[in-house]
């Protein structure tokens, strides 16, 4: 079910602002159309009493029989029936609503003054035949305006009607017919097609605005992304509505501090690297004076090993206080230069790769990274096979080796500084424990990645350098 749920921002805006809309709309639309039924009511009741009171006292001031009767029919038309008879069309003596028996009282006191004081409404769902006076044929071309008020009488309900019988005088009946005017419903299509319209426009504009609004959350998303690969990265342009102006003020503030815990932590252990090498030379000094031999040649291998691991620590901490600056190289070259003329170590390149290899990064780091890569490969598995493999988004330097591997329990632990397993990364070969922390701190300084994995059948290690291409085009000849 959360499959079909939206996983942004402004999905969850919009399906928001879809459902009001929609609840709206069609909540108006009942509202209008509601009202629009009592009025259109209240029209037919008043149509009804004003053409019953007007024909009734035009038929009622008459007293010849035949006169009465030419009379009726001629008031007679396609929507009402007038006729005079001995029996009365409306049968309840009781109306069936408040309505109807309201109407029967105001026409009787509208037609006291000309003796009638009986007076029955009610409403027929079938009535009989009735044949009321035509009008005469339209003769030529009918007007637009023509046209319509035929359509509109044509489209009277022919089942559906008010019947009034009027006691006369003498004893007659006058009859009406009266046919309901045409339902004019809310819901034609041209009404939800104006309704589907509104909404469209609604939610275009409301689209854009969303788009608009949620577009500094994306920013502040992909630059949480680049700061976690490069430190140094320009900070964030405090723009944009006050919400976001104080998300970017904080964003912008907590890395200047990351950027300052970095470089006290660097500055820090880089001083007291460097002031390691002054007692140890003078340690190395006194161990040339030593008479036994086999005690000198221990201390001066200790000595070695700490005048090596100080000299890395000075080397990962420059690397960081001063990153370098990037510049466009040549990543074939690059890949040729640190594996030709060396024992154990070879080259494969895929296929279809160009010549050259144009790619924006760190030189000096760059082959940093993968010679350090290549280095353990050498000195732990004997040889250093690399390859070059190609993606439409990344290129990926893959280097493997012959040797026990590490255990997968450890694959993560290794990256961390000083960190050597003792089982196949002893001392006794060398190495700081910084050559893996120094590789993926560029690779991920350049927006890469560095991974390991053991080969299939214990064969040996593999890393793998990632570093994103900027474009399909960063494939062009350098």
């Amino acid at each position: 079910m959360r499959r079909f749920l939206p996983d942004s921002l402004a999905a969850w805006s919009l399906v928001m602002l879809i459902a009001g809309l929609v609840v709206t709309q069609l909540s108006t639309l009942v509202v209008i159309a509601h009202g629009r039924s009592d009025v259109a009511e209240v029209m037919e009741f008043f149509r009804l009493a004003e053409r019953v009171t007007s024909v009734t006292r035009a038929v009622a001031t008459t007293d010849d029989p035949k006169e009465r009767q030419e009379l009726a029919d001629a008031l007679s038309d396609a929507t009402v029936g007038v006729t005079v008879d001995d029996e009365m069309l409306a049968t309840d003596t009781i109306a069936d609503t408040e309505e109807l028996a309201e109407l029967e009282d105001m026409l009787e006191s509208r037609l006291a003054d000309v003796g009638i004081s009986d007076v029955h409404v009610e409403r027929w769902d079938q009535i009989p035949a009735v044949e009321p006076t035509d009008a005469p044929p339209a003769t030529g071309n009918p007007g637009p305006l023509e046209r319509v008020l035929t359509g509109i009488e044509e489209r009277f309900d022919r089942n559906n009607a008010y019947v009034a019988s009027i006691a006369l005088k003498d004893g007659k009946w006058l009859n009406f017919t009266v046919l309901l005017p045409p339902r004019t419903t809310f819901w034609s299509p041209g009404m939800l097609a104006v309704a589907g319209l509104v909404i469209l426009v609604v939610l275009a504009a409301s689209l854009v605005l969303l788009r608009y609004l949620t577009a500094p959350y994306d920013m502040l998303g992909r630059a949480a992304e680049r700061i976690g690969r490069d430190l140094n990265a320009p900070a964030l342009g405090e723009g944009g509505p006050r919400e976001i102006r104080a998300a970017a003020r904080a964003f912008n503030t907590m890395q200047g501090r990351l950027q300052k815990v970095i470089a006290d932590r660097d500055q820090l252990v880089g001083a007291i690297a460097h002031d390691l090498r002054t007692p140890v030379t003078r340690l190395r000094l006194r161990a040339d004076f030593m008479e036994d031999s086999e005690q000198r040649a221990h201390m001066i291998e200790d000595l070695d090993e700490i005048a090596g691991m100080t000299q890395s620590i000075l080397d990962f901490s420059s690397d960081n206080a001063t990153p370098e600056a990037r510049e466009t190289l040549d990543l074939v070259s690059l890949l040729e230069v640190l594996t030709e003329d060396r024992p154990g170590v070879t080259l494969e390149l895929p296929p279809d790769c160009p010549p050259r290899l144009a790619y924006s990064g760190q030189p000096i780091g760059l082959r940093r990274c993968i010679g350090n890569l290549v280095e353990n490969a050498v000195k732990y598995g004997g040889t250093a096979a690399v390859s070059l493999h190609l993606r439409a988004d990344a290129a990926i330097i893959r280097v493997e080796d012959n040797g026990p591997g590490i255990p997968e329990a450890d694959m993560e632990t290794v990256f961390m500084p000083f960190r050597r397993l003792e089982v196949s990364r002893s001392r006794e070969t060398g190495g700081t424990g910084l050559g893996l922390t120094i590789a993926r701190t560029i690779a991920r300084a350049h927006g890469g990645d560095v991974h390991l994995e053991n080969r299939p059948g214990g064969k040996g290690l593999r890393a793998e350098i990632l570093l994103p291409l900027a474009a399909p085009a960063a494939r062009g000849a350098a």
